[in-house]
């Protein structure tokens, strides 16, 4: 599978996660500096890091929800996600929150995409290859 396959299949898996969580119901909490954090944030982040890491082992790992390790910086590609963006939207059940994910090879970004389950609707753009759009 190639990257940009790797990247919308599993943003879709993750975006499909955080609605189950939601509609179950979860708890949410204050992270050490202040910010909100939910029990989806950290479900996302552990999917999006299994599927991306096991697929792409020799690649680097980034996310707002995972702790930082310096094993990253040795790595010349590095996957960087926001498990959920817009956590306070995604808690108080609006629809303007989203999942985003970005692959850089040397620092130089290769890909990126951001998927708004609410909406079904992934805006993707990619190094050399434009930028688009998938709604099912």
């Amino acid at each position: 599978m190639d990257d940009l396959a790797l990247l919308l299949e599993t943003i879709r898996e993750a975006g499909a996660l955080a609605l189950r969580i939601r509609k179950q119901g979860f708890k949410a909490w204050r992270k050490p500096d202040g910010t909100l954090v939910t029990e989806a944030d950290i479900a996302v982040d552990a999917l999006l890091k299994e599927k991306i890491c096991a697929a792409r082992p020799g690649d680097g790992w980034l996310s707002e929800e995972s702790p930082d390790t310096a094993e990253r910086l040795g790595k010349p590609r590095l996957w960087i996600t926001d498990p959920i963006d817009g956590t306070r939207a995604f808690a108080d059940g609006t629809r303007f929150w989203g999942i985003g994910v970005a692959l850089t090879e040397g620092g130089a970004p290769l890909m990126s995409a951001i998927f708004c389950p609410d909406d079904d609707v992934l805006y993707h753009a990619v190094k050399g290859g434009g930028a688009g759009t998938d709604s099912r």
